[in-house]
């Protein structure tokens, strides 16, 4: 977990100040945002993911230069596609901090760095071993709950989609880690999931493992403005 703290750290603390100056001149952009500008919007590509999501996000602009951004989603298995996770419901929650490097022209870019917290609950079947007394339970039924949390930094820019900019569209990406937790709820005393490594050093883990892995966060938002 920690090698993968250590370039978001890097990225927050070095280049978030650097970024947000004039180069050669240490002063900040002049930009032009309408003050305290509210926004409600939905990411409809979420509905797409492995583990799909729907909410909605609001977003505040309190002065030309920062502002931020909450959302909330219920994480559910997507009925799309064929999906092995069998997710039995839960949530998503990310607020950023947004800092407005300039705008004009119905556009804005900003940098944000941001914290999420995502849990759920799934089922399945799996091996489990008691160490002490060397016992191994084989496809045993289980329910457990997980919960990741992560941080990271994002780039992004917005446009508007009317004339007005009533509605308006927003792009962003970014680069993070996390760390999943997970808490099984109905085994005998003393037993654990049996930890299998993984052949393939870039295939993603298990569902059910409980790890540090870094996460690239990208989302294409609708927005409206609220009078």
């Amino acid at each position: 977990m920690k090698k993968y703290l250590l370039p978001v750290l890097f990225f927050s603390v070095i280049l978030l100040p650097a970024m947000a100056q004039h180069p050669g001149t240490g002063k900040k952009k002049s930009i032009q945002l309408p003050l305290s500008q509210k926004m409600i919007s939905f990411n409809p590509f979420s509905l797409f993911e492995p583990q799909a999501a729907i909410g909605i996000g609001f977003d505040h602009i309190v002065t030309q230069q920062w502002g931020y951004f909450t959302e909330l989603s219920y994480v559910f298995k997507t009925p799309f596609y064929k999906n092995p996770d069998p997710i039995t419901g839960g949530f998503r929650w990310l607020v950023q901090y947004r800092y407005y490097l300039k705008a004009g022209g119905g556009w804005d870019y900003f940098i944000a760095p941001e914290f999420r917290m995502k849990g759920y609950g799934f089922t399945g079947s799996r091996n489990f071993e008691n160490l002490q007394t060397a016992d191994t339970l084989a496809n045993v039924p289980y329910k457990a709950n997980a919960l990741s949390v992560g941080g990271g930094l994002l780039a992004g820019t917005g446009f508007n989609l009317t004339k007005n900019g009533q509605w308006r569209g927003e792009i962003s990406a970014g680069i993070g880690a996390r760390h999943k937790f997970v808490r099984y709820k109905n085994l005998p005393q003393g037993y654990k999931p049996v930890v299998y490594e993984n052949a393939c050093g870039f295939c993603p883990p298990q569902f059910d493992k409980a790890i540090g892995m870094p996460y690239f966060p990208m989302a294409l938002r609708i927005k409206y403005r609220l009078p």
